[in-house]
């Protein structure tokens, strides 16, 4: 039945109806959405939180931090932190702090969308610009997850590869202290493998870093140096007064397997052999070793790979043995002359073989190749490719070095102009049958002064790679 409503009831009626329509909260904020849906819905996603200022002040100013400002902070932090980019990322704080943050920016999108889609639908439809909103935030979650979840892998990996000092100390100062300004990290080459007992090490590179203009200086240890010498006072200085009694490579197994003398040189988290052998090498070469970074050559072919190669200039013809372990691919008898792009397997036979010369031209390609790469890494490259990168260095890596000064040293030799002096201690230089360590601390403090004061020394220029 139809009631009709008298005259002066139904003005008062649509009166109400009108004020209604016009009637403004008391703190200012319109029931009544402003704009286009699709105008807030797009703002929602690319500003969180600004469009429900008006509706709901507390939940905006919430989704403002987490989805605008807290990234905006991570990108700040990386701006100042620019000149150490690679050792930022490594940090497992900021790496945690980009995960939650890039998941918290990611549900502040989808609260800001749906918190429009519900203030809109009291008054039209938005059904499918809401839906559009969700598909765009969709597609962007794809590569935060992915982002997260490698990152993740990655946080995992690095922690196996740094050691937890708990201290920045050296691991050796010379009475006289270290030269001003210059950190030297000992790299330790292993050839071990499935058959062999214990670690050998293959090679072993000193790297000197003037920390303010990062020149670096690559001094080439031979392995077969004998009677390496240790700081008065320590285990293996009492057992081998006058020197190691065999050669430099063997230090490290000798310590590995013998339980006392690793007892004696075990600190925090670090390896004793790998300690024994840099302070060694530092007494004998009157050097200060604040690290050591110890890599197995075989996964060094992974980072190479992972790298996209090495391109290196040779002079001439260089044999190769028939098979290395690890290898990819068939090797090729010889390498050479002209530039040559590497990958792993090819580059670790280059660096290995014996069948060109001798153990000190073997020093001489490996110390080219490392240059090469340096030069040729940029930190840019490094990062993007980091998930690989720690998979690599997780196999083939473990160091004394901090997070930090491994992304410090990284972009030191990726600066493409830092390897300013590289120098082997190999025949007619020295003896190593025969030692004068007077001569060869001459010749390393020699090549850091050059690094430290930028005149270059008599082994200027470096090889190039």
């Amino acid at each position: 039945m139809h009631v009709q409503v008298p005259e002066p009831q139904h003005r008062a009626l649509g009166s109400l109806e009108s004020l209604d329509s016009q009637w403004q909260p008391p703190s200012g904020r319109s029931r009544r959405p402003v704009g286009s849906a699709g105008g807030e819905l797009f703002q929602a996603i690319v500003l969180p939180g600004f469009s429900a200022m008006r509706r709901v002040p507390v939940l905006a100013v919430l989704l403002i931090v987490i989805g605008v400002l807290f990234p905006t902070f991570v990108a700040g932090w990386m701006l100042v932190e620019r000149n150490n980019l690679l050792g930022l990322v490594l940090r497992d704080v900021f790496l945690l702090a980009v995960m939650v943050g890039s998941v918290a920016a990611l549900l502040a999108r989808f609260v800001a969308v749906t918190e429009v889609a519900v203030a809109r639908q009291r008054f039209q439809r938005v059904g499918f610009q809401t839906f559009m909103a969700y598909v765009a935030l969709a597609v962007l979650a794809v590569p935060i997850v992915f982002g997260v979840v490698r990152a993740q892998q990655a946080r995992d990996l690095l922690g196996d590869i740094f050691a937890d000092r708990g201290t920045s100390e050296p691991l050796y100062v010379p009475p006289g202290g270290g030269v001003p300004g210059v950190r030297s990290v000992l790299l330790l080459g292993s050839d071990g493998g499935p058959d062999r007992f214990g670690d050998r090490i293959d090679s072993i590179v000193l790297v000197s870093v003037h920390e303010a203009s990062a020149r670096t200086a690559i001094v080439s240890v031979p392995r077969n140096l004998t009677r390496l010498r240790f700081p008065p006072g320590t285990m293996m200085a009492d057992r081998f007064p006058n020197g190691f009694g065999d050669l430099a490579n063997a230090v490290y197994p000798y310590v590995a397997n013998s339980a006392d003398v690793a007892r004696a040189y075990e600190t925090a988290d670090l390896s004793p052999a790998a300690v024994a052998v840099a302070q060694g090498v530092g007494y004998s070469l009157d050097v200060q070793v604040d690290d050591y970074v110890f890599v197995d050559m075989f996964g060094f072919l992974e980072l190479i790979d992972v790298l996209g190669g090495v391109t290196v200039e040779l002079d001439t013809t260089v044999p190769l043995p028939p098979n290395i372990e690890g290898a990819k691919r068939d090797i090729p008898t010889e390498v050479g002359p002209g530039v040559i792009h590497m990958d792993g397997t090819l580059a670790i036979a280059y660096a290995r073989t014996r069948y060109a010369d001798s153990d000190y031209g073997r020093m001489e390609r490996q110390r080219r190749l490392l240059t090469a790469l340096a030069v040729q890494t940029s930190t840019t490259e490094a990062l993007v490719r980091l998930p690989g990168v720690a998979d690599a260095l997780d196999e083939m890596v473990r160091t004394s070095m901090s997070r930090d000064g491994f992304g410090r040293l990284v972009n030191a030799l990726g600066s493409g102009t830092a390897v300013v002096e590289s120098v082997g201690l190999a025949p007619p230089l020295i003896q190593p049958g025969n030692p004068d360590y007077d001569t060869i601390r001459g010749i390393v403090r020699e090549v850091q002064a050059a690094i430290a004061s930028g005149v270059p020394s008599r082994f200027a220029p470096a090889v190039e790679g």
